[in-house]
């Protein structure tokens, strides 16, 4: 199989054990198709207000413009908040994941300050774009990424996402959104 062959096999499942997981899963091909797909997500799930963290540079403008023409509040801190106060009260947050494993739907995301980290927790919505060249067969292929990541920096933070946040403890029953987003979306960029 080719690399890109192997991409389109490893998105396609990402998306399908993703989506098992009662995540949102969309493939873009280009910039305006990333942007357009992650301000409908945010839009379909009653999102107004979004904090965006600097993404991929390939999509970083065409989201910030996308956002902007949709009418949806790019929230920033100013001199009387803090970006952990905006994330308190946006509707969305939008990051970027390291990598993805396509058997488990699982995005891997890497933080190095609280903001980073709190972006894919605060908000009830949250939107991801991944490389489609990222997305590894299985977890034990990230075991290079993650010492990388801490090898890099003084204070990181690895996080697997897999859907929506989900407790079982009430009532034995599965609950999601009780703690963190409700709504999580994750976009592929195939062409990355």
């Amino acid at each position: 199989m080719t690399k890109h062959g192997n991409d389109q096999f490893l998105t396609k499942l990402f998306a399908e054990n993703f989506q098992r997981l009662n995540g949102l899963a969309e493939t873009a091909c280009t910039p305006q198709e990333a942007a357009s797909k992650a301000v409908r997500l945010i839009a379909s799930n009653g999102g107004k207000s979004v904090y965006k963290l600097k993404l991929f540079h390939e999509i970083d403008e065409e989201v910030s413009k996308t956002l902007s023409e949709a009418g949806l509040e790019s929230a920033a801190p100013s001199k009387l908040e803090t970006s952990v106060d905006v994330l308190k009260r946006v509707d969305a947050g939008i990051s970027t994941a390291v990598a993805a494993v396509a058997e488990t739907g699982t995005l891997v995301e890497a933080a190095y300050d609280d903001v980073e980290r709190l972006t894919s927790s605060f908000p009830r919505i949250h939107i991801v774009f991944v490389k489609a060249s990222t997305i590894v067969g299985k977890v034990e292929e990230l075991g290079g990424l993650i010492r990388r990541t801490f090898q890099n920096a003084r204070q990181a933070t690895v996080t697997f996402i897999s859907g929506p946040s989900r407790s079982g403890d009430i009532e034995q029953r599965i609950v999601v959104g009780l703690h963190g987003p409700h709504v999580v979306g994750a976009v592929v960029l195939s062409w990355l």
